[in-house]
Formats: structure tokens, C-alpha cells, sequence
């Protein structure tokens, strides 16, 4: 047997709410694929050059500005590592409340569904 720390979390969704486990399933899906795009985006960067990079999105009195390509492709990579970072603890959040209704079955995830008393 391991050894470790075990403790409690109380985890909030924000502006979430799943109906069954398929809506669940399809949220982790979304959020990997969101992932993975940004992923994709953060390689494109590494292998290419500024000039491939920015040229589409550059006014033309800075074309040739170097300083000016470095400071949009850092503002664009920030962007896309904050969104991942984010992306990330989502998919955390949504894989644990997985991993919570699939280790109690008698649970019903209608059970965590705010509005289960209104009619649709």
C-alpha cells in the first residue's frame, strides 16, 4: 500500500451543467480538442519563422520591423499558453467529476443538475 496525502476538494463548474453522462463525455471531448488545437497553434510557432507568422497580420509601415513581428508572435503565444492553462484545469475539473460518478454508481448525476425541479 502507498503512502500520501488524501484530502477533500469541493470543485465548481462554472456555468456548467450536464444532464447525463453523455453531455459529460462530450464536454471532456471538446475541451481535449481544444487543447489539442492550441497545442497544435503553440508548435506552429516554434517551427516556423516570424515572417511566415506575422505577415498576414502586420500593418505595412512595420513590415519590416522586427521588434514589431517578435512583439505580436510573444502577445499570441501568451494568449494561447494562458488559454491552455486554462483549458488544462477545465478538463481536470470535468475528468473528476467523472472519475466521481463513475467510482459511486448509486449516485445520479441528475443529482447535481440545478433546475432537475423546473419543467423543461
Amino acid at each position: 500500500m502507498g503512502w500520501g496525502t488524501n484530502f477533500l476538494a469541493d470543485v465548481y463548474l462554472s456555468h456548467q451543467t450536464f444532464r447525463t453522462k453523455d453531455e459529460l463525455l462530450n464536454a471532456i471531448a471538446e475541451c481535449e480538442e481544444n487543447i489539442k488545437i492550441i497545442r497544435e497553434k503553440l508548435c506552429m510557432y516554434a517551427v516556423s519563422s516570424p515572417k511566415e507568422i506575422v505577415d498576414p497580420y502586420i500593418n505595412e509601415e512595420d513590415r519590416f520591423d522586427t521588434e514589431s513581428r517578435i512583439d505580436i508572435i510573444q502577445s499570441e503565444v501568451n494568449d494561447n499558453l494562458s488559454y491552455l492553462e486554462e483549458l488544462i484545469r477545465e478538463l481536470q475539473k470535468l475528468e473528476m467529476f467523472l472519475e466521481m460518478l463513475e467510482d459511486n454508481p448509486d449516485k445520479n448525476i441528475m443529482d447535481f443538475y440545478p433546475y432537475k425541479n423546473e419543467k423543461e
